[in-house]
């Protein structure tokens, strides 16, 4: 194809499509009319195999758990800079019972056991009375910095522009403004239940920075070595700005305290929307003859994105089928 192909939205979603193209050749342009307000720029970036009560694999974590680390790999060599640190996620037991839970879903899932790496009776500085269990695998993705590093690589080469798409444009566009395009659906309207979060930088200098520490509220090492972590993160489905509130810290900070037995410092509050239209699974696809798009990453975007995108691409340049479990069209049912 040779014919220019226009993103629009330079987010977690828009910069992973933008190195797709970039890979195979493509002629394209990267464009952002809000530079400042997706919600990529404040995300945490946190992969972690296995997330929630249930203690459930992530959905499809084979399909896309290795491209996505080959992919910020690949990156960080183009960029000449560091984005992705490994870490364990330390995950603290709630009660006797939720280790009871965790020990039958081990013993039923093997998918499940592919991921623990250990399970520990105590936690140095952690509240964990009933133990914990270690997933491997994990890690953080810096995406404020993955996000603004790409935008500069690619304005650079002329790929990157800021300003609104050209009403005289015909070519093919890719929307992938996040929960700003589900909330004014743009280009197309799809049932959404996106979800404002509210994350924390705090400094805690006794806690291990080796790390992550997780039950219910997380606390993510930053990998700047400097005693810093990220902290979070509150759900929020009617305020969907990305405005920070004394509530919504709030919630963080009791969250905080019911994880570790150490001080913390607040040294910033940032909140930002999660683009959620089927819990944190994405939708790609046509919405019209030269419209495509691909949103709906919520908060497990550093898993989803890479791969995701590239199936993408695959079908716009190759007519490859989108499964049906990525179709936007099935949606729209």
């Amino acid at each position: 194809m040779s014919e220019r192909i226009t993103i629009i939205g330079a987010g977690l979603a828009g910069c992973s499509l933008a190195w797709c193209l970039y890979k195979r050749g493509c002629d394209f342009i990267l464009l952002e009319d809000e530079p400042d307000s997706a919600g990529s720029l404040v995300a945490a970036g946190m992969l972690a195999p296995v997330t929630g009560r249930a203690f459930n694999p992530s959905w499809q974590i084979d399909t896309f758990y290795y491209p996505a680390r080959s992919f910020y790999s690949y990156v960080e060599k183009e960029l000449g800079m560091k984005l992705w640190h490994s870490f364990p996620v330390v995950r603290l037991f709630h009660d006797a019972k939720d280790r009871r839970k965790f020990e039958k879903k081990r013993e039923q899932d093997e998918n499940l056991g592919l991921w623990v790496h250990e399970t520990l009776e105590q936690v140095d500085n952690a509240i964990a009375e009933d133990g914990a269990v270690v997933w491997k695998g994990s890690g953080r993705l810096n995406v404020g910095r993955f996000v603004k590093a790409t935008r500069a690589f690619f304005a650079r080469k002329g790929y990157y522009s800021e300003g609104a798409l050209p009403k005289d444009n015909t070519g093919i566009c890719i929307h992938t403004k996040g929960a700003r395009g589900l909330i004014e659906g743009s280009p197309i309207k799809l049932p959404q239940r996106s979800a404002k979060g509210e994350i924390l930088t705090v400094r805690i200098p006794e806690l291990s920075q080796e790390r992550i520490l997780s039950r219910g509220t997380w606390l993510v090492p930053t990998g700047e070595n400097d005693g810093t972590f990220l902290a979070g993160a509150s759900y929020e489905w009617d305020d969907l700005t990305n405005n920070p509130t004394q509530a919504g810290r709030a919630a963080v900070e009791k969250g905080i305290s019911a994880l570790i037995k150490s001080p913390f410092e607040v040294l910033d509050h940032v909140a930002g929307v999660r683009p959620i239209v089927r819990r944190s699974e994405p939708v790609i696809g046509r919405v019209s003859e030269n419209t495509f798009i691909m949103n709906g990453l919520g908060s497990k975007g550093v898993l989803y994105a890479p791969r995701t995108a590239e199936i993408l691409i695959a079908h716009i340049l190759e007519q490859v089928k989108i499964p049906d479990e990525l179709e936007v069209a099935g949606v729209l049912k």
